[in-house]
């Protein structure tokens, strides 16, 4: 069954953490309906822009939102999977970050710490980029983020809060990830 994740607080959230970043190529790992590439594209002139989902539903939602724009793909698969290496610039996400596991719902829970899913994008996303490219992510305080952070580190990646968004029941954390 497919369920497409719609635009809410983190998708606001990660919208204001990316608006003035500049790069010729990007990707949104996890594009849902394609919103957060949608209003990116408004005021970043990127030359390529690629919005990846797992969800076929998803990916088809979000190509109805760039019928008139031409330098964005889409591609159906598991984060950044079907793209070469060292190819793009930029690469922003709203992981699924919820501890609890994918079955019950994949739009948002990340695995037994919430992270699982962030790591394996952000591992992901290191091939795909250029050495000195960048990797923005939402993450919430609910999820084990100081783990991640620590692995990610350990990795020889700098890693730097961005912002943070407090809700009523949790933060929303915003992430900046460059290879050392």
């Amino acid at each position: 069954m497919s369920e497409v994740y719609l635009p809410s607080e983190d998708s606001l959230f990660l919208l204001q953490l990316i608006e003035k970043k500049k790069a010729n190529k990007v990707v949104e790992i996890g594009t849902g309906s394609g919103f957060v590439l949608k209003e990116y594209s408004k005021t970043a002139f990127f030359d390529l822009g690629v919005a990846t989902d797992i969800d076929i539903e998803a990916v088809r939602s979000a190509r109805k939102r760039f019928v008139s724009d031409s330098r964005v793909e889409f591609i159906l698969c598991e984060g950044c999977e079907a793209i070469r290496n060292s190819c793009l610039d930029f690469v922003f996400f709203n992981p699924p970050y919820l501890r609890g596991e994918s079955e019950q719902d994949k739009t948002i829970f990340g695995g037994e710490s919430g992270t699982e899913v962030t790591r394996k994008f952000v591992a992901e996303s290191v091939r795909v980029l250029r050495v000195d490219g960048e990797i923005v992510f939402v993450l919430s305080s609910l999820a084990d983020w100081r783990g991640l952070l620590s692995e990610l580190k350990s990795d020889g990646l700098s890693i730097e809060c961005i912002g943070i968004r407090k809700l009523f029941f949790e933060r929303l954390l915003g992430f900046l990830v460059r290879q050392s």
